[in-house]
């Protein structure tokens, strides 16, 4: 085992910290602990470069995604449901 690595006190996260750590993870191939040092190496705060551009472009595009799959659920219930309402006015 390194010499130089050292157990410190544990870190309490909130979930959307979790979440856009394993994020993070997911678009770099890292696993967690290996997505936590990389950004406390980082000082937490990356420069706006290429690689960071991508990666802000990824998570804008994943949450792109999510907003687009909810809207389009309400509608298609919001299709649903007047349908029925036409329906049952016959």
């Amino acid at each position: 085992m390194n010499k130089e690595l050292k157990t410190v006190k544990p870190v309490r996260l909130t979930e959307k910290e979790i979440e856009k750590i394993k994020a993070y993870g997911e678009i770099k191939g890292l696993n967690f602990s290996e997505s936590v040092r990389s950004l406390i190496q980082k000082g937490l705060t990356m420069e706006m470069t290429t690689d960071n551009m991508d990666l802000i472009n990824k998570l804008i595009e994943k949450n792109l995604k999510e907003i687009i799959e909810i809207e389009n659920e309400k509608l298609i219930n919001k299709i649903k449901e007047i349908r029925s309402d036409k329906i049952n006015e016959i």
